[in-house]
């Protein structure tokens, strides 16, 4: 078998993708569910001159950054991760997105305790604290979701008794973003 042929049949079903143009210092990167039905699109898009970014193919390479990757919240918060990684390398992200902004809110839930929950722009969203003081609650966001602190909000859960006495009450122990 060729290697070409074999790095096809090699690359992950999900995924994060990218090309890369070294000499030009450029990158386009993808996540998809598929990742081979999602590089067949972008060949044929260059092959039909219909690619948004990519004029010149002859410069650009092909590269995996992360296989496997089944949860979609996942995959567009390791895309963004490799997005900033090349900006900050120096490359210019041709299809710069942000995927996903996950948003630090607080609700007041019925026990009188406040819930600090992740949400998404879809509304979806995980409880990662929960307090009983609205001060404690503002300091728990801020020192973990602040500008600088996590700028991809990887859910990070407080440390507390209130938050763990939550998790216990979770059926697997987990905390999830539900859908």
């Amino acid at each position: 078998m060729s290697n070409l042929l074999q790095d096809l049949l090699d690359l992950p079903s999900k995924g994060v993708i990218a090309l890369i143009s070294d000499s030009r210092k450029e990158v386009c990167v993808y996540q998809g569910s598929n990742v081979r039905m999602l590089l067949s699109r972008v060949l044929n898009e260059i092959k039909g001159n219909h690619h948004k970014y990519i004029e010149q193919p002859d410069s650009f390479r092909l590269e995996v950054l992360s296989g496997t990757v089944k949860d979609l919240t996942v995959r567009f918060i390791e895309t963004m991760y490799w997005q900033d990684h090349y900006k900050n390398l120096g490359y210019k992200v041709l299809n710069y997105r942000n995927y996903i902004k996950l948003e630090p809110r607080l609700v007041y839930h019925r026990s009188g305790n406040l819930m600090v929950m992740l949400t998404t722009r879809r509304y979806e969203s995980m409880v990662v604290g929960v307090f009983n003081k609205r001060d404690q609650a503002d300091i728990f966001i801020q020192e973990v979701y602040g500008k600088d602190t996590n700028p991809y909000c990887f859910p990070v859960l407080a440390n507390n008794n209130l938050t763990k006495q939550y998790i216990e009450t979770l059926s697997n122990g987990i905390p999830k973003i539900r859908y």
